[in-house]
């Protein structure tokens, strides 16, 4: 049987954490799938460079992230292009949508 999606441990500054937990409880979802459904979202709207945001330094989270097969490979690029690894190249893209949008309903249907 084929795998359907990819794990990846992406760590989190407590920062974004915060934001991504109020994220989760107002969707009803893990903190892992808002975050797969937020790094997804991004990815599929923009392929482009993102700067981390030095600032906002602190302690960091942990969390294992699930993303489908294609997906991966779109991050795989990124990271390639980008010289991280993928998972901090994961880190930095949730990081910047959750910068960006309060919420997600789904793929592409972001709350401002």
């Amino acid at each position: 049987m084929k795998k359907k999606e990819v794990r990846l441990i992406v760590e989190l500054p407590m920062f974004y954490d915060k934001f991504l937990s109020e994220s989760s409880e107002r969707s009803f979802r893990t903190k892992a799938k808002e975050a797969s459904i937020r790094l997804q979202d991004h990815l599929n709207n923009s392929l482009n460079s993102i700067v981390p945001d030095i600032k906002k330094a602190g302690g960091m989270v942990t969390l294992t992230v699930g993303i489908p097969i294609d997906f991966n490979k779109k991050l795989s690029i990124c990271a390639i292009i980008n010289a991280r690894e993928k998972s901090k190249e994961a880190s930095l893209r949730i990081q910047d949508h959750l910068s960006r949008f309060s919420g997600i309903a789904s793929i592409g249907r972001r709350i401002n």
